[in-house]
């Protein structure tokens, strides 16, 4: 999907069976994928190596959506005189998978260069899974429906979920880590609310929904890709400064922020 300077995404990545319309949300998927790494590369948050990531992660996809449509097709044009060669599971077990793979949301990249192995062992989403694979009660929360409009910017977003009560300025639970990427947003999650300046990157959880749907405890963080899959998590600094110089591998030098 990728020669030189040229890159192809959608159909033109793509050419199978229109049948359910799953074409439409993977050429999205693809060009979402790729233009947040061209941005990045753009403004010199990163290095043009950023860009083999889109090949290595959206290939297997396409792979996969070609077999998906052509087992589709296979069943849906099955005639026989015996009614044999219907679907091998159950209808509803048919039409579940088939959901799942129209929509794209099982999609993960657990094997891409930008996901960090490990974490995740507890419960939730793990690395290289989409982050809000959550029930529609769940995404009306209060935590969840603040948290969801802030994941809409296309930027890197760390999470960290608060103990303290008194959070205050920069001693957020990351801060041990050291300087971070000025292309990383910190997101403080927690229970309490509190009042200080920099409201904006901060999370109000009333209800522990959050906490709870992604499998969170206090003190754990969370790294989470501009297009909202999970590229690491875990506690501790010294565990957040390994995935960040592992993934700050592929990009440029570049100033930090505190």
């Amino acid at each position: 999907m990728r020669l030189g300077r040229c890159f192809v995404s959608g159909d033109a990545a793509h050419v199978h069976s229109p049948a359910s319309g799953q074409g439409l949300n993977t050429g999205i998927q693809d060009a979402y994928n790729l233009a947040w790494k061209l941005a990045m590369v753009v403004h010199g948050h990163a290095d043009a190596t950023l860009l083999d990531t889109y090949d290595a992660e959206r290939v297997p996809i396409g792979q996969a959506l070609l077999a998906s449509t052509g087992e589709v097709m296979d069943t849906i044009m099955v005639d026989k005189a015996d009614g044999t060669g219907g679907p091998a599971h159950s209808p509803r077990d048919f039409q579940r998978q088939l959901i799942r793979n129209m929509s794209g949301l099982a999609i993960a990249y657990p094997d891409s260069p930008l996901t960090v192995p490990g974490g995740g062992t507890g419960g939730g989403p793990r690395p290289g899974e989409r982050l809000t694979q959550i029930r529609a009660a769940d995404a009306q929360s209060p935590g969840w429906t603040i948290l969801r409009e802030k994941l809409r910017s296309p930027a890197w977003h760390l999470l960290v979920f608060a103990g303290s009560e008194e959070p205050g300025g920069q001693d957020h639970p990351a801060a041990g880590a050291g300087p971070l990427p000025v292309w990383v947003e910190i997101l403080t999650i927690s229970r309490h609310r509190h009042r200080y300046d920099g409201g904006d990157r901060r999370v109000w959880d009333p209800d522990g929904t959050v906490h709870d749907t992604l499998a969170a405890t206090d003190g754990e963080w969370l790294l989470v890709r501009p297009d909202g899959h999970l590229s690491a998590r875990g506690t501790g600094d010294a565990g957040l400064r390994a995935a960040l110089d592992r993934l700050t591998s592929l990009h440029t030098a570049e100033p930090a922020r505190a």
